[in-house]
């Protein structure tokens, strides 16, 4: 059994040190309950409007790890994702989240970064003008859950970045458990919605069409609380394949959701009854993707 926690946490913009040390506090306490893995939301280091004072808040993979080190002692047996603003070795700025591990002796080790993809520049968003775009989308083992994925917000929008995830592995098998990590705002709250925004109902259909393609566990960690006048929409679930939702949190303000994940149990339940979830036709793919390119290549040519 592996038990998760989701921070439905809301840093203090702009405020790196404080958020830190609230993190490390948080995880301190999650690592003295015998938790296995605690989930922060997007940029949960740093607030979510940094914009211009990205520079003064960005770190690199590296130094990340040396801060939160200072601020958990203690802290064992225990993974953890964290949204941090990444400063890369030729200074360009990232939206990222780490996800990093203690061993039981209390050692900690980055295990992998995901930089985000896809940044909206539209409504509220303008992402694209204080951050480049990440270029990759890797899967990475998990001593807790084993192969896994990480998404940023926007990320999971697209169907390439998830569909990626779900066959990179030994044997094309891929991702097991996908970590999507939010900063949504609530959006379109209608008469009839009984208080769920609209943003918050589309985000219930994607995270359960991708458990249920994908054959995967979605932990869906989205900020709560209000910065700068937004106010985030919160609703962070543990869903288990095939769409079953283990737990859900409550709308709009900062909470902490706990979960039990039968695991691997449940995902070896859900692949025996839908083993097209792991058979996805990657020379299919790979041939049809050519085609299109080269056919819009040679379009632009004539």
């Amino acid at each position: 059994m592996v038990k998760i926690r989701v921070e439905q946490y809301s840093p203090k913009l702009g405020r790196l040190k404080g958020n830190l040390e609230e993190i490390g506090n948080r995880l301190v306490a999650a690592s003295k309950e015998d938790l296995d893995i605690v989930v922060f939301p997007e940029q949960s280091s740093t607030g979510n409007q940094s914009k211009d004072k990205v520079p003064e808040v960005a770190l690199s993979p590296d130094r990340l790890v040396e801060e939160i080190r200072t601020v958990t002692n203690g802290v064992h047996n225990l993974e953890a994702a964290i949204g941090f603003v990444e400063e890369s070795t030729g200074h360009r700025f990232y939206n990222s989240v780490a996800w990093l591990h203690w061993d039981d002796q209390g050692r900690l080790s980055l295990i992998h970064v995901h930089r985000k993809v896809y940044l909206p520049t539209y409504g509220l968003f303008d992402e694209g003008r204080y951050f480049s775009a990440g270029r990759s989308v890797r899967s990475f083992e998990s001593p807790k859950l084993g192969r896994c994925g990480l998404l940023i917000c926007e990320d999971a929008f697209h169907l390439s970045p998830a569909l990626l995830l779900s066959i990179d592995g030994p044997e094309r098998e891929g991702a097991g458990a996908l970590i999507v990590v939010s900063n949504s705002p609530a959006r379109g709250v209608e008469e009839d919605a009984q208080g769920i925004p609209q943003s918050q109902r589309v985000w219930h259909h994607i995270i359960r069409t991708y458990s249920s393609l994908l054959g995967v566990v979605i932990i869906f960690a989205n900020r709560g609380g209000v910065e700068d006048g937004l106010t985030f929409a919160g609703g962070s679930q543990v869903v288990a394949p095939g769409a079953n939702l283990l737990a859900e949190a409550d709308l709009f303000d900062p909470e902490v959701l706990d979960a039990e994940l039968d695991w691997p149990h449940l995902l070896r339940q859900y692949r025996i009854g839908n083993p097209g979830t792991v058979s996805e036709n990657t020379e299919l793919i790979r041939r049809e993707l050519q085609r299109i390119l080269k056919a819009s290549d040679e379009n632009q040519l004539t």
